[in-house]
């Protein structure tokens, strides 16, 4: 952990163009993690009111943080350019980076008059970014469609609510008021976000095309335990009498009280759990292999069972769930089975299957047009749209 002075250090290193590979990457774990509160926040404000109007430098922090991200992805870019698979995004200079920023609306690459010539993508319809959707099913089989217009659900053995304070319908809920205490469930679709408060008051969020199964009360169970398929990010509230336990295709983690995010999609090569705070034992339940995370590391478990231990880009990990796609130096199959998740689309390709990997960080608010259309920015590679499927062209 680096204190403030080895971070302004750094980052003036970084404006003379200085910094080693390491360094930046220091600066993007730290601007993802750290937030507004960054020591570095009065330096990038300074730096950027040298190139911008003081109108455009009242933007909101976060802003003026993700304008410096989208820079170091590019030196970060510049520098593996002898790597034929990997391909140069053009940069936003430093004045365009704030004048422009708005209309980008969060897509970190500058398209200019070279890149755009030529292109063949075709867009029969654009398709709109995911949204909050998700249906709740009870022990007694009734299946209550959430509001799309809330975010969350608040389960509690005797009644149940949005996360605004808004009460569910007693008339949807059946006969009776009560919700009985057995395993309920939270279904959210591709295309699809939602957030659950559990009985104990562990916060939930569900990324798309996952499914989390819980008990409605904790209070006849010694161990808290919820089965997750898919993503979600879980902080729990601590109870040291009660374990937390996180059932994931084939994976158990079992945890106090802490903040981890766990991906455990069926078509993905490995169960990965991120920690961001406490610390987590994670298990093999077929093989009995274990390990414990401390904060800023990531486990992988194979379906094989070979279970390792790293350090974690927490940032990359938790970018779904701070609203943006995060890809660093990412295959195109990965990225689009990220996509066909947000935007609930069908992912096809007309010949060689591109080898190309790409460094990006666009807002998961944009309609799929404007994603494929940074990604096309490269010359690599084209999309068809034609109502759900996308189409790869090389």
């Amino acid at each position: 952990m680096q204190t403030a002075d080895q971070l302004i250090l750094i980052y003036k290193k970084y404006l003379l163009e200085q910094c080693s590979e390491e360094e930046l990457r220091l600066l993007l774990r730290h601007f993802e993690e750290s937030g507004e509160t960054s020591p570095l926040m009065p330096l990038i404000a300074a730096e950027l009111s040298k190139d911008v109007s003081e109108t455009e430098t009242d933007a909101p922090v976060l802003n003026l943080i993700e304008r410096v991200d989208g820079h170091i992805l590019y030196e970060l870019q510049k520098r593996r350019t002898k790597n034929k698979t990997s391909f140069r995004l053009h940069p936003y200079k430093w004045a365009a980076i704030a004048a422009s920023i708005s209309m980008m609306a969060g897509v970190y690459f500058y398209n200019n008059s070279k890149t755009t010539q030529g292109r063949q993508s075709i867009y029969v319809n654009d398709i709109a970014p995911g949204k909050n959707n998700a249906t709740l099913k009870l022990a007694n089989g009734q299946t209550i469609s959430l509001s799309n217009a809330k975010t969350g659900v608040v389960i509690d053995a005797s009644k149940l609510s949005y996360n605004d304070g808004e009460a569910i319908k007693e008339t949807a809920l059946g006969s009776g008021s009560k919700v009985a205490a057995a395993t309920a469930v939270v279904s959210v679709p591709f295309g699809g976000t939602y957030q659950i408060i559990l009985q104990d008051g562990t916060h939930v969020w569900l990324n798309s095309g996952s499914t989390l199964s819980f008990p409605t009360s904790f209070a006849s169970f010694s161990t808290r335990s919820v089965d997750l398929k898919g993503e979600a990010y879980f902080e729990v509230a601590k109870d040291k009498q009660h374990p937390f336990v996180v059932k994931a295709q084939g994976q158990e983690v079992q945890v106090l009280g802490t903040h981890f995010n766990i991906s455990s999609y069926a078509d993905d090569a490995s169960v990965k759990t991120t920690l961001l705070e406490g610390s987590v034992r994670v298990v093999d339940i077929h093989r009995h292999n274990s390990g414990i995370l401390k904060p800023g590391e990531q486990s992988a478990l194979t379906r094989t069972g070979a279970l390792s231990i790293a350090p974690a880009n927490t940032g990359e990990a938790l970018a779904w769930k701070n609203g943006y796609f995060n890809f660093n130096n990412e295959s195109l199959p990965e990225i689009m089975k990220q996509l066909s998740r947000w935007y609930n689309i069908e992912v096809s390709y007309e010949g060689k299957i591109p080898s190309a990997h790409f460094y990006a960080k666009i807002s998961r608010k944009n309609n799929i047009s404007q994603v494929l259309d940074a990604l096309e920015s490269t010359n690599v590679i084209h999309f068809k749209v034609e109502g759900r499927r996308v189409t790869i062209i090389q």
